[in-house]
């Protein structure tokens, strides 16, 4: 790949994923892989609150999730009346679920993947991005890890991850263990 397409990739990845600090361009989870977690508790409605929501109050943003591939989930909302949809893998880490999300399957697929943290606790999801300077510090000084670091002014900052599937397993899968690898906790709770 050139070094001008490489480059429009990585900018397109940075406009696709908004605030992720980092992304790779391969999947860390996939149905091809036998320890892809299968969770039918997060099947359904869910709408996003704040800390100050009252339980019966009707705001938020409302994701609805559902099977979709061999061991993934589609999750599907309205963004200013826009449907926007993605797939997602979970893989079981030992307190938490590590998600690997492929943004918007409507378009025209760019291999970008943000991960989350995903803690499900019967009626409600807690989400954390796994974007945290600790994070990007590691990333930066892990053997065997390839990234670029974007430079234009809409993606500054921002981490891409090149390595392959079974590199990411193998220095990057790690760090998701991490608990510093993750901020800004978001609550869903499931739709009644």
């Amino acid at each position: 790949m050139s070094k001008a397409a490489l480059g429009a990739l990585f900018f397109a990845c940075s406009l696709l994923t908004g605030c992720a600090g980092v992304v790779s361009l391969h999947p860390l989870i996939n149905d091809s892989d036998s320890d892809a977690a299968v969770e039918p508790g997060i099947l359904g409605q869910w709408r996003e609150v704040s800390p100050d929501d009252k339980p019966e109050s009707a705001n938020g943003q409302i994701y609805t999730v559902e099977r979709a591939e061999k061991s993934g989930y589609k999750l599907t909302t309205l963004d200013n009346g826009v449907e926007k949809s993605g797939v997602f893998h979970l893989l079981k880490l030992k307190d938490r679920y590590l998600v690997d999300v492929r943004d918007d399957v409507d378009d025209p697929p760019l291999p970008c993947h943000i991960y989350f943290s995903l803690v499900l606790q019967k009626d409600s999801l807690k989400l954390s991005e796994m974007d945290t300077p600790w994070l990007k510090d590691q990333i930066a000084h892990r053997q065997g890890l390839h990234t670029e670091e974007l430079t234009e002014p809409n993606a500054a900052g921002k981490i891409v991850i090149t390595s392959p599937h079974d590199d990411l397993r193998k220095y990057f899968l790690p760090l998701a263990s991490d608990s510093r690898s993750f901020a800004n906790e978001s609550e869903l709770r499931r739709v009644k």
